[in-house]
């Protein structure tokens, strides 16, 4: 190395040495808290106390949850296994007809809150794409 080219040499290192540790605690000094994270999807509420019945299939397990008082009737669904379809729909047979009460996707649990008169519910879980029927339940 020349003379000229070592003292260049010597400059840049020593200009680097304070630069960079000055450009790395401004970058600290001006950086974001961090964001805090929700969850994706709803959080599930939480399961009723009084547990009426239960129907468990391969797939499948369904609960029939209560309150204590009898006010409220919840649906626990457990899906053990994928369903054939990428999403299923819940419907329960009301007097005036089917009423949907949820979505069913990946495995994994979902509770849903069923309408106050229903005492032995008759479920089905459709494909509402095809409106084909994957399963049919009396609980």
């Amino acid at each position: 190395m020349t003379p000229r080219l070592r003292k260049n040499h010597q400059t840049i290192w020593l200009l680097l040495a304070v630069a960079l540790p000055v450009g790395f605690g401004t970058a600290l000094l001006q950086r974001e808290q961090p964001l805090t994270q929700e969850p994706i999807g709803p959080t599930l509420p939480a399961p009723l106390p009084v547990q009426l019945r239960q129907v468990n299939d391969p797939a499948i397990t369904l609960t029939l949850r209560q309150s204590a008082d009898s006010s409220t009737s919840q649906l626990e669904i457990r899906v053990k296994a994928a369903l054939e379809v990428p999403s299923a729909v819940v419907r329960v047979r009301q007097q005036s007809g089917w009423q949907t009460v949820g979505l069913l996707g990946a495995p994994g649990l979902y509770r849903f809150e069923l309408p106050a008169s229903t005492a032995h519910p008759y479920l089905k879980i459709v494909d509402d794409l095809h409106q084909y029927t994957l399963y049919t339940f009396q609980l």
